[in-house]
């Protein structure tokens, strides 16, 4: 139970140092039990009023096909832009755009 508690103390004195950097990165990577694999990146920066997070998914066969989701999130003051790009394992591409504008 003491271990616990460190370690819940030692993350609550992290996570507002973590909040308050300009910018980070976390990902995390998979491997099926067939070969195969899926590998997700998560990066965001922030500066000038403005944060961009991009997501990147891509999932990988043991025959080396793969398949991958870019999402990019851009948030400033009152908007938001959100770009989905699309790959294939056949090597097609699609994008589709959002936007939210918040007014008051």
């Amino acid at each position: 139970m003491k271990t616990v508690t460190k370690s819940l103390c030692a993350l609550s004195l992290i996570v507002p140092l973590l909040a308050a950097t300009p910018g980070f990165a976390r990902g995390l990577t998979v491997t099926t039990n067939n070969g195969g694999e899926i590998a997700k990146e998560h990066t965001c920066i922030q500066g000038n009023q403005m944060v961009t997070c991009e997501t990147v998914t891509t999932g990988t066969n043991a025959e080396g096909q793969s398949v991958s989701r870019d999402v990019v999130r851009t948030n400033t003051g009152g908007s938001t832009a959100v770009e989905t790009t699309l790959s294939g394992p056949d090597g097609g591409t699609t994008t589709r755009n959002r936007g939210l504008i918040v007014t008051r």
